[in-house]
């Protein structure tokens, strides 16, 4: 479920923002939300137990738990005019990013997302790093390209809530897109 210790897509994500706060005052409030790829669903209990045992204490931090509520991602394929990507991917290939990331999905999580059939690059894009995240077991430094894509694209809305690529477990390849209606 950790995508062989963060070497490809872990199963379990916490929505993150590359540019998010990390500090907070007290009384302030953090929301985590999970996602649980395919069939890590079954393990979602277990985080429930977590946070409902850790005697209010993360990290050394005091937390108080207001709730825990459960919601299903859409799972809606749509068809898309542009794609911006605003935090990396790890190549400028974003049909073999998105194809080797569904095909992960699909052989170790069991869960049904489609290829995709067209030759998507990025255009004006740029490379950049972004900050290291650290894991227990690893160091990730999360590095790439970011740009836009101006083909017609077929995406499964699940993608638009996870982000999609390798860095996507701290928040990146977060999509924004435009469809013609």
């Amino acid at each position: 479920m950790t995508g062989e210790n963060f070497r490809f897509y872990p199963g379990i994500l916490v929505k993150s923002d590359m540019f998010g706060k990390s500090h907070f005052r007290k009384n302030e409030q953090k929301r985590f939300e999970f996602y649980f790829i395919g069939n890590n669903k079954s393990y979602s209990d277990y985080v429930d137990l977590l946070f409902s045992n850790l005697n209010q204490s993360l990290f050394g931090n005091f937390f108080y738990l207001i709730k825990i509520t459960k919601t299903d991602l859409n799972s809606k394929n749509m068809n898309c005019d542009k794609l911006v990507f605003s935090t990396p991917l790890e190549s400028q290939n974003v049909f073999e990013v998105y194809n080797r990331m569904v095909a992960y999905y699909n052989e170790y999580y069991g869960t049904t997302y489609e290829l995709s059939s067209n030759g998507l690059q990025l255009e004006n894009c740029r490379y950049v790093e972004g900050v290291s995240a650290f894991m227990k077991t690893k160091k990730i430094y999360p590095k790439g390209f970011i740009g836009c894509v101006n083909n017609s694209f077929i995406l499964n809305s699940d993608f638009l809530e996870i982000g999609v690529g390798k860095y996507n477990c701290i928040g990146g390849g977060q999509i924004e897109i435009t469809t013609n209606v």
